[in-house]
């Protein structure tokens, strides 16, 4: 399970609600994480969510991704249009809450307004991947 997904599951082990984090940062490409139902969508072998492979991107050639506003506004427009969340997180270095307006605005090119969910802006997520991490390791544990 990696930091996103962590982050995710511990959101909804604090707050008991259905959850979609998307985060960018600085050294890798964009992840989600949905947590749907108290489940994680993690796919068939954990692949759901890493957006950065996304062919609109080119990440496996370019191993880097180009953080541009545009960009982001076209991951939180496929993120909506693939998960369709009630609720998205956004959180990573690269991305700040005053990005919010613009990314919202932008994704109405893309996507109807009655699609769009509630879009809030996490700076720190440390409880949440914490909380997240001790309930897979108890979890795991019990099995």
């Amino acid at each position: 399970m990696n930091d996103i997904k962590c982050i995710a599951y511990g959101y909804n082990q604090m707050h008991h609600q259905n959850v979609c984090f998307l985060t960018f940062s600085k050294d890798s490409g964009p992840g989600c994480s949905m947590i749907l139902d108290n489940q994680l969508i993690d796919g068939n072998n954990g692949v759901a969510g890493e957006v950065a492979y996304l062919p609109l991107f080119d990440f496996l050639k370019k191993r880097e991704f180009d953080n541009s506003l545009e960009n982001i506004i076209q991951v939180v427009a496929t993120t909506i249009v693939m998960y369709n969340p009630h609720l998205l997180i956004l959180t990573g270095e690269n991305i700040k809450e005053d990005d919010l307006e613009a990314i919202q605005k932008g994704d109405l090119n893309y996507v109807p307004i009655h699609f769009m969910p509630s879009l809030k802006y996490q700076e720190n997520c440390e409880d949440y991947y914490f909380q997240g991490l001790e309930s897979q390791i108890i979890q795991r544990i019990q099995l």
